[in-house]
């Protein structure tokens, strides 16, 4: 199927025919036939040649092209290969070689053009033909022609013009739609420099100064390696092959001509949607859409079914922000299909780190809520946001755990002021007599439980048993061994627990044997015996009492401390470029102090969090909006008065740091989108890019220059879908498939256009607010009423 968007093709201006040997002697290898050098085209996949011999044309071969072409057979546009002169400060003369090619493609103009060049020359001799640039503009001034000169190696027009006039030949090539031929990379950035010099400021460092190289082929029959033999490298143009693609090439080459073998990584794209096949839609004519890898854009009017072929192709390529259910159109006989699948399918599923797809709007949304999700999701860094989010989630579990301390503490020491702390009258006088009694026995053995050392001893030995019987394993007999010496092991130590219990066992039995005949003494004794040991036992409890209440007191007041010093300014950061990060942000302040304090009738917030709830324990009825305290109503208060605080860790305050360009939080959505699209684009993982009217959220010099070079620079790493009414992104994006969306009468159609075809220019201008004058800007390079003027 031939492509309906703008796509690669090799290009050669520069082949020689043997008539080359009549204006240069020598100057062709061998015999030229134009039927081998056209199987030679074939052969190379060349889509558009020229015949560019020295200072003469060969008529007849391009007679012989023209009359034995057909559809599909390479283009031959005429041309010819001239030595131009230039003066010099001593009156000499200087040539360079250039080519001139015209925009005609029939024998006709073939011999038209020969034939002024034979009358111009006819007194010259053949062998010293020349022409000033002068006389070429003259000679061919009611012809469209492209000038590329050689701007190095032998014959270039730097050497015929270093001695003379340079400034004279910049301008010469600047007025003119042309290309520099036969430049080494390492001289290109210097013509680009000087060149740039003469350039209207607006125009200036835009890398758009054309080069490219030719094979200048000398011999059919070694084609299409040059005269001295080398390999020769292609060039390829986009588009297709006709004089109005060279005119888009020269004009664009940074988007337009790239050497075969770049041309060969950029078609090397990851999977991308090649067609999509619509049938049975409602009000839709049928058709066959086909994408470029690259740059699609989806244009016309209003209502013209732009936004229902946008969700159309989110909805078949399984994403989940589509909007298509809206439209009520049956999609079941709609056809998709992948770069890298043979036939159409029903649906073609992308992975949700593959495709970022934006509805119209979106963007501004995002920073209008404050979430920025799925700008995260966007460019591929959930994992990182869920583990930002999982620690924000532990941290509020903390202070959660802090409140259950808090709760505890003060539930211990208020229940401790509650206790009786009293001593009996008479005791002190029954603590001092001389009357004697048996005193409590205090052992110094502590006994530890060992339930759960034998639990992990069982579970051990359970495993064992599990693991030698896995044959997963493969245990050798090496291997066994050391197993069943680990068994052994095992075992020995539960001998030695149940050993350890047992003398654990007999020490409680003495113990509580010695408590007993203890007792049983002193009931025995008299009664002021009796009462001395009744009354020490109670100071003893009282001492345990106001021990115990400080020290929960003291707990307590330690919990105050935690929360008066917790601050919620909480930060988590995901780089999402070297340049930008996202913030998830707990902010700074006093809720929580405030809302702690505000558990209480009464509660001063200029007063520590423990002098406030000292008022709750002197009165348990001073826990707010409850008339009775227990222990779970105050975890309730506590959490309802820090609400507002517990949900910011659920749900983070959100922004993107720019770094030296400061943050969301403080610019205009207008900034915050254009930061959002560079942010996504430099995603790797991802293989589409869908935007439904990016230029809504722009401001004109981001559309206008910014978001032109950022799809300049990533539609060739990744498949680009726009819808768009703004011509800027058509056309100086220079975009290579182009959807006219069209309503007529309520009934849908789509067709598909290219910049560089003539006939579907006015179409696009004609669906783009202010098209003519983006078209008339692109043509127009450079400031030439300056240069005619200096």
């Amino acid at each position: 199927m031939n492509k309906i968007y703008s796509d690669w093709f090799k290009v050669d201006l520069h082949i020689h025919s043997d008539f080359s040997n009549k204006t240069k002697t020598k100057d062709y290898d061998g015999s030229f036939n134009i039927d081998i050098l056209k199987e030679k085209l074939i052969e190379n996949q060349v889509k558009l040649f020229s015949l560019t011999d020295h200072n003469i044309i060969n008529a007849e071969a391009y007679k012989n092209y023209y009359d034995n072409f057909t559809n599909g057979d390479p283009v031959l546009l005429v041309g010819c290969e001239f030595d131009i002169k230039v003066k010099q400060d001593d009156d000499s003369f200087l040539t360079y070689h250039t080519l001139l090619i015209f925009d005609e493609t029939t024998t006709e103009k073939a011999n038209e053009i020969a034939s002024i060049i034979e009358n111009h020359l006819t007194e010259t001799n053949i062998k010293e033909r020349s022409v000033s640039e002068d006389e070429i503009f003259e000679l061919f001034q009611p012809y469209h022609f492209f000038y590329i000169p050689h701007a190095g190696g032998h014959k270039n027009i730097i050497d015929a013009y270093k001695d003379a006039d340079i400034r004279k030949a910049q301008e010469m090539v600047l007025l003119m739609e042309c290309a520099h031929e036969k430049v080494k990379e390492k001289h290109r950035l210097r013509h680009q420099q000087e060149f740039d010099k003469l350039k209207d400021p607006d125009f200036r460092n835009k890398k758009d100064e054309a080069f490219i190289n030719f094979s200048d082929n000398h011999n059919c029959d070694i084609y299409p390696n040059p005269k001295n033999g080398a390999t020769h490298e292609f060039y390829c143009l986009k588009g297709e092959p006709t004089f109005e693609t060279l005119r888009f090439a020269f004009i664009d080459p940074q988007s337009r001509i790239r050497k075969q073998q770049e041309v060969d990584l950029l078609k090397n794209v990851k999977k991308h949607i090649s067609t999509i096949e619509i049938k049975g839609i409602k009000d839709v004519d049928d058709c066959n859409i086909e994408f470029s890898p690259n740059l699609n854009v989806i244009i016309g009017g209003a209502s013209s079914g732009k936004s229902l072929l946008f969700n159309l192709i989110g909805k078949k390529i399984g994403n989940n922000k589509h909007d298509f259910q809206k439209y009520n159109c049956n999609d079941s006989e709609v056809l998709i299909k992948a770069s890298n699948s043979q036939t159409p399918q029903l649906t073609l599923p992308f992975n949700d780190d593959e495709v970022i797809y934006i509805n119209q709007g979106d963007i501004v949304k995002y920073f209008e809520t404050g979430d920025l999700k799925e700008l995260v999701i966007d460019s591929g860094r959930e994992n990182q946001l869920s583990e930002a989010k999982e620690k924000l989630q532990s941290t509020k579990n903390n202070l959660l755990s802090e409140f259950e301390t808090f709760k505890n503490r003060f539930d211990r020491f208020n229940s401790s002021y509650r206790k009786d702390f009293i001593i009996h009258e008479g005791d002190f006088e029954s603590m001092t007599n001389d009357k004697f009694h048996f005193v409590e026995f205090t052992p110094s053995v502590e006994l530890i439980d060992l339930t759960e050392k034998e639990r992990l001893l069982e579970n051990i030995s359970n495993n064992i048993s599990s693991l030698k019987n896995d044959e997963i394993f493969e245990f050798n007999n090496s291997e066994n061994t050391v197993v069943e010496s680990f068994e052994n092991l095992i075992k020995t130590k539960k001998e030695l627990i149940l050993q350890k219990k047992l003398t654990n066992e007999s020490i409680s039995h003495f113990i509580e044997g010695v408590k007993t005949v203890l007792d049983e003494k002193n009931n025995n004794l008299e009664s002021a015996s009796r009462a001395k040991k009744e009354a020490l036992s109670r100071k003893q409890s009282l001492l345990t009492t106001c021990k115990t209440l400080f020290k929960q007191a003291l707990e307590f007041d330690e919990s105050c401390m935690i929360l008066e010093q917790l601050k919620c300014d909480n930060k988590e950061e995901i780089k999402v470029t070297e340049s930008v990060k996202l913030i998830l942000e707990i902010e700074n302040n006093d809720q929580l102090r405030q809302g702690i304090t505000n558990c209480i009738n009464g509660g001063e917030i200029e007063k520590s969090i423990y002098e406030n709830y000292l008022v709750l324990v002197r009165d348990n009825n001073n826990l707010k909006d409850y008339k009775e305290y227990t222990e779970d109503r105050l975890i309730q208060k506590l959490k309802k008065e820090t609400k507002l605080i517990l949900n910011n860790y659920d749900a983070p305050r959100t922004y993107l740091d720019y770094g030296g360009n400061g943050n969301s939080k403080n610019k205009s959505p207008g900034f915050n989108a254009e930061m959002y699209l560079k942010t996504i684009l430099h995603y790797e993982k991802c293989k589409v890019v869908m935007i439904d009217q990016p230029e809504d959220n722009l401001g004109n010099t981001f559309k206008n220059e910014d978001l032109i070079n950022l799809l300049r620079d990533f539609k060739f790493l990744k498949q680009i879908i726009l819808v768009t009414h703004n011509p800027s992104i058509v056309v100086y994006g220079d975009a290579e498939s182009i959807i006219l969306a069209e309503n007529t009468s309520g009934q849908i159609s789509y067709s598909q256009l290219f910049l560089e075809n003539k006939d579907f220019q006015k179409l696009i201008i004609d669906n783009l607010d202010g098209g003519k004058s983006i078209f008339d800007m692109r043509s127009r390079k450079y400031n030439i009423k300056k240069l005619l003027n200096s």
